[in-house]
């Protein structure tokens, strides 16, 4: 729970350093009116709640229920997940799910399927087919989402970083490469878009 004006770090630093960092978190802003429009750009970071002071009770009370709920749940699966055996019995929604939050946390490293199904203990190419049936994308295009999203973000709220330092702080230390792939994502180079 944050709010967002505060000493030595602000809410939405801290709720990006969560997103990226601890992506399984969850994550409730409080804010005062003249804040909402600040806050409402920080739900893209998988914010679960805002709340406006003063906060109720029981407004408090609803919130950390229902979150306390999801996080049972999200502890449920992820023991059974982590069974490592890869078979109807798993829920395949669910490892997706946990997989999605695997790449968010780690987007910026040089990562791989393998690498991945290594980390949740399952074959790359089970994890490949049952990634791409439920999420509706390949791992490597929803890797790529990942990335082009937060360079875009980095060269809007962050112009005095260069191309080259936006590319290496999401997982692309190849400027070029960066470049070229921000243009087949977004059709215009990383310069183009800040401009």
């Amino acid at each position: 729970v944050t709010d967002i004006r505060m000493p030595v770090m602000d809410g939405m630093s801290l709720i990006k350093s969560m997103h990226l960092y601890y992506p399984r978190v969850r994550k409730i802003i409080t804010s005062g009116y003249a804040d909402f429009e600040y806050a409402r750009s920080a739900m893209h970071y998988d914010v679960d709640e805002y709340l406006l002071k003063p906060i109720a009770s029981e407004e408090l009370k609803r919130v950390l229920t229902r979150i306390k709920t999801l996080i049972d749940h999200e502890r449920s699966a992820f023991k059974e997940n982590m069974k490592g055996s890869p078979n109807p019995g798993g829920n395949p929604e669910e490892i997706v799910q946990l997989v999605q939050s695997f790449m968010r946390a780690n987007f910026q490293q040089d990562l791989s399927m393998e690498q991945i199904a290594r980390s949740f203990n399952f074959n790359a190419s089970y994890l490949s087919k049952i990634f791409t049936k439920y999420a509706e994308e390949p791992p490597s295009k929803y890797l790529t989402s990942l990335r082009i999203n937060e360079a875009k973000y980095l060269l809007t709220h962050h112009p005095n970083l260069t191309i080259k330092e936006v590319g290496e702080r999401v997982g692309y230390p190849d400027q070029f490469y960066f470049s070229r792939i921000f243009k087949q994502v977004t059709g215009c180079t990383p310069k183009e878009f800040q401009k």
